[in-house]
């Protein structure tokens, strides 16, 4: 599973030689990882919580802010702290938080329940327990199924609905010819955060940010949670013109510097440039424009804008995904 492994390799907690968490304070955001003697504070401006919705403990970050909920719901395999750069650029409006869903960082692992099915469920009971009647929902990557089922079924509940690279076909996603490249492992796996964090910046995102970092060292282990909920996704295509509320879409294209940054680096292989580029352009990138396409057909009144980016687009291209939503926001509340 290609794009199960590419998550992987993002996730902090789940690459190779990870040293422990370390136990934080009971009203922290759950154990951070640490290297022996290491401090570490988490700049973002959120308050931590919990809920117990569906049997199970689901963290969720707040940044305050008044006015209509933006809610954000991370990918598979990172945390709702993959959002700490975003959310603050959001308060002045609105208020924000962001939901970690079961399986993932400091919210409950409990042994089933990583269905698309079930996910939309704690989604919807976590904006019950906060007594948030309608949100205008952000969905990364896999959060797309989550937050395109809640809308379905619940049009009530969704003020409007924006997508961060969060289209994918995923069965093509799934059967796409491998890169040719593969991202250079590092041997032996790593012997600090720092080394961690140093190989993600070069092989794996080609930039960092403290979202990245606080998303590394809060993340969690949970190979099966990962794996069951991108295989669930798989056998069905959403649904995109059950969608009543408004849409905004954010779709990437990807360019050597946004998925083989090392290969832009001094001194890079010029046949493996070829190789990869040849790749995105065969393969990657009309798979991701024929998806537009086809969301375009079935919502022809969404709002479809195509960027530059990583698949962390929210990350990558913060100034301007942000500006995006306040104004799609701005335009339909």
């Amino acid at each position: 599973m290609r794009l199960l492994a590419a998550l992987l390799a993002g996730c902090a907690a789940c690459a190779p030689g990870a040293p422990p968490a370390v136990p934080a304070p009971p009203d922290d955001c759950g154990a951070v990882r640490l290297d022996p003697g290491e401090r570490w504070t988490d700049p973002s401006p959120h308050r931590c919580g919990y809920v117990q919705v569906n049997g199970i403990r689901l963290h969720y970050l707040d940044w305050g802010g008044a006015g209509e909920a933006i809610v954000l719901l991370h990918g598979s395999g990172s945390t709702a702290h993959s959002f700490d750069d975003l959310a603050p650029l959001l308060t002045d409006r609105y208020r924000v938080l962001a939901l970690t869903r079961r399986g993932h960082g400091a919210s409950e692992h409990p042994s089933g329940g990583y269905t698309i099915a079930q996910t939309t469920a704690d989604l919807r009971a976590f904006l019950d327990a906060l007594g948030i009647s309608r949100a205008h929902l952000v969905g990364h990557s896999l959060a797309g199924a989550e937050i395109t089922r809640l809308a379905a079924l619940h049009p009530d509940r969704a003020a409007s609905l924006i997508y961060l690279d969060a289209l994918p076909d995923w069965a093509a996603e799934f059967a796409m010819e491998e890169a040719p490249v593969a991202r250079p492992s590092p041997a032996g796996g790593f012997t600090s955060m720092a080394q961690r964090a140093e190989w993600l910046r070069r092989y794996f995102y080609g930039f960092w940010t403290p979202a990245l970092e606080a998303d590394l060292r809060h993340g969690r282990p949970n190979r099966e949670a990962v794996e069951a909920l991108d295989a669930d996704a798989v056998p069905t295509a959403p649904d995109y013109a059950a969608l009543r509320a408004p849409v905004l879409v954010i779709q990437t294209y990807r360019s050597l510097r946004t998925r083989f940054p090392w290969l832009m680096e001094p001194g890079a292989d010029p046949g493996e440039q070829r190789a990869a580029q040849a790749w995105l352009d065969v393969h990657h990138n009309p798979n991701a424009r024929s998806v537009a396409d086809r969301f375009r057909r079935q919502v022809p009144g969404g709002r479809v804008v195509t960027i530059e980016g990583h698949h962390y687009v929210h990350n990558s291209n913060l100034e301007q995904v942000a500006a995006e939503i306040r104004a799609f926001v701005d335009a339909v509340r």
